[in-house]
């Protein structure tokens, strides 16, 4: 559950981040949440273009969040995940692979999440505790509904450090929500991606909260609701 302090985190964040995802996607920039309804993305009106008396349209923001847990499936040294580039300087990239199940917005309970994630490994910044060091990171990922009507795709970047040698954690990574299936195929926005995973056991906690706009008009998937 949100608290009032999180939602204004999320708020903030989504306000400094969404034009960006939505110019990722391909959606017009005069619909992101903060721009001025009447104008295009070069400052243009577009009023004029709408008939005298019919409506405009703002989609309203939405809280997007889902919590799971899984496991890490692949820890792959020496290339990056499929699909994805390396940018490391001096060409050293791994790829970890997860997935997992759990429950979220407009996915409902026991949805399932892929997530692989390029890392690079020669640019890297010490924690400064013992041997740790973080990593900048790149991954794309998938939440999909148990009944397989309802998904989502999203695209992260951002830093995943190691603490003791034996746990991995993905911390402040930018998500861009990208358009799926059904209740989501119009979904636009952006969130904080965390990933905790203990390398012994592989077992992994999974962690977006963010803003979105664009989603069907229902809540049947909602996870505080039956279904």
């Amino acid at each position: 559950m949100f608290t009032s302090q999180s939602k204004s985190r999320l708020k903030n964040l989504a306000t400094g981040f969404l034009g960006i995802a939505f110019a990722i996607a391909g959606t017009a920039a005069g619909s992101f949440a903060g721009s001025n309804p009447g104008m295009d993305r070069n400052g243009n009106s577009v009023v004029a273009a709408h008939t005298p008396g019919a409506p405009i349209t703002i989609n309203p923001l939405n809280e997007f969040e889902f919590r799971g847990t899984g496991s890490l499936v692949s820890n792959v040294f020496g290339a990056a995940c499929s699909g994805q580039q390396c940018t490391a300087s001096a060409g050293t990239c791994g790829c970890l692979t997860y997935s997992g199940t759990g429950k979220g917005t407009k996915v409902g309970f026991g949805a399932t999440w892929t997530y692989n994630q390029t890392t690079n490994d020669d640019d890297v910044v010490p924690t400064g505790l013992g041997d740790d060091r973080c990593f900048p990171t790149e991954g794309d990922g998938t939440i999909t509904s148990q009944d397989g009507n309802n998904s989502i795709a999203f695209h992260a970047n951002g830093w995943a450090c190691e603490f003791s040698g034996l746990t991995f954690f993905n911390t402040d990574n930018t998500v861009y929500l990208s358009p799926g299936t059904g209740n989501l195929a119009n979904a636009h926005g952006t969130a904080n991606l965390a990933i905790s995973t203990e390398f012994a056991s592989s077992n992994t906690f999974f962690n977006i909260d963010g803003m979105y706009q664009g989603s069907a008009d229902t809540d049947s998937h909602h996870p505080t609701r039956k279904r």
